[in-house]
């Protein structure tokens, strides 16, 4: 199979969109992301799996702080995407214009979005390019009702002015990944946290 057939088949296996935001010495940020995976099947252990860009600075905040938030999103929140997926947080204070609280990690709570999930890093592993974080769930819970945001739906109803700056940062990524995709350090994670 050539590699643009696997790349559309991998497609398949993304999670709705999220926002993931974390905290570290004061700071807060948040960004998108659509790789996010259930990580345990017993309702009394909740865990969750997300996969970060070593690029992004909300990977260097949990990876220092030991601390994040996932949030399912709605179809209506497409300038979510915009505002913390298409920006970077060393420029500029993505979280500026957002409602948030916050719960048990000290991670900001977005007050407008399906669901949150208040997360402790139990665990990481190191995929070259990106770190797989493994997060217990602290603190839970459904904030509205709505249609949640998958990459399927955000790559139907982008707005088209939206397009050519997706395509830049999408390219910028694979370049990234591309230099450090294959470079894995085995690290043992820190229980200081």
């Amino acid at each position: 199979m050539n590699n643009n057939k696997l790349y559309n088949l991998l497609r398949n296996f993304v999670s709705p969109i999220v926002c993931i935001t974390s905290t570290h010495n004061g700071k807060y940020n948040g960004m998108i992301s659509n790789s996010v995976l259930r990580g345990s099947l017993l309702p009394e252990i909740p865990r969750i799996i997300i996969v970060i860009s070593k690029r992004n600075m909300t990977h260097d905040m949990i990876y220092n702080s030991g601390v994040f938030a996932v949030h399912l999103l709605k179809t209506n929140q497409m300038n979510l995407v915009w505002e913390l997926g298409f920006f970077s947080g060393r420029t500029k204070n993505k979280l500026h214009n957002i409602e948030y609280e916050f719960k048990e990690s000290d991670s900001p709570i977005l007050k407008n979005g399906y669901a949150y999930l208040d997360c402790k890093v139990v665990n990481c592993m190191d995929v070259g390019d990106s770190t797989c974080f493994l997060g217990t769930i602290l603190k839970a819970d459904i904030i509205s009702e709505g249609e949640i945001l998958t990459s399927e739906y955000f790559r139907k109803h982008m707005p088209a002015k939206w397009s050519d700056k997706y395509q830049e940062q999408l390219k910028e990524a694979q370049e990234f990944a591309q230099k450090y995709g294959d470079k894995i350090t085995y690290k043992q994670w820190k229980n200081e946290h």
